[in-house]
């Protein structure tokens, strides 16, 4: 069955990914900054809490989207370099399963990473005097959903190029689509055609993560409704499901050296 050929794949890259020392000393890095905020706080009299939740939330989706890309990049480029997509290609099993299994391996990688993390921030918060609100626990699911999504893209552009260009294209994917938003209102108030066009354009073919970033709004205790977040969340899936389709194409017409 495919589901059990996918869930076969996504376990063997759990085990492999939770293995990598290099992860870990980014979640260490990654924590160290989350606990130093604690101490940061300190030199604010009043902005204290808000010193803690910005660096936090920031080391979270940081990290975590740094991760991601780490991860994203080079999984199937290890796999061919150690010539072991033969094994798996000689069984039988669709490329589009091994892909979709190693998405699925990393992302539950990605998920236990980021609730370590999580877990650590909130703590943090807690200790200082802060409370645990649930728009916090609605601004972490969406950072957690831009993650995935920083995942999906990472291993679209690794099915076809070498890791460097991968992580080249990802991050400036990354960046891009933070600054749509921007672009947009720019290009409205220019009033430039050419620019309005470009604008529609970059907002149609990338994935708007301005849609996933409420930080401000969390270091400010401003509330967050559920019907915001469930739409900007069902965002996120639709895009994950896109780009996966799309690597999967890909990925089935590579030929491998």
């Amino acid at each position: 069955m495919p589901g059990r050929k996918i869930l076969s794949i996504a376990l063997t890259t759990y085990r492999e990914a939770i293995r990598n020392r290099i992860l870990f000393t980014i979640v260490a890095f990654s924590l160290l900054i989350i606990v130093a905020s604690y101490f940061a706080g300190q030199l604010s009299v009043h902005e204290n809490l808000k010193i803690i939740k910005d660096v936090g939330f920031s080391s979270l989706v940081i990290f975590g989207v740094a991760i991601a890309i780490f991860s994203g990049i080079g999984l199937l480029y290890k796999e061919e370099e150690r010539r072991t997509i033969y094994v798996l290609a000689s069984k039988p099993i669709r490329r589009s399963e091994i892909l979709l299994g190693k998405y699925a391996g990393l992302a539950l990688v990605l998920l236990l990473l980021f609730s370590v993390m999580t877990a650590v921030f909130l703590l943090t918060l807690v200790l200082y005097g802060g409370t645990i609100e649930a728009h916090l626990f609605k601004a972490l699911l969406l950072g957690l959903i831009e993650v995935f999504v920083v995942l999906a893209i990472a291993l679209f552009f690794s099915s076809l190029s070498s890791p460097m260009l991968a992580a080249l294209f990802t991050i400036g994917t990354y960046l891009v689509g933070h600054l749509l938003d921007d672009f947009s209102a720019l290009a409205t108030r220019t009033g430039n055609p050419a620019m309005r066009f470009l604008a529609d354009l970059l907002s149609s073919v990338l994935p708007r993560f301005d849609r996933f970033d409420v930080k401000l709004r969390v270091v400010h205790g401003l509330e967050l409704i559920w019907t915001e977040v469930y739409y900007s969340a069902l965002y996120g899936v639709v895009w994950i499901g896109i780009i996966l389709l799309g690597a999967c194409f890909l990925y089935h017409r590579k030929s491998f050296r």
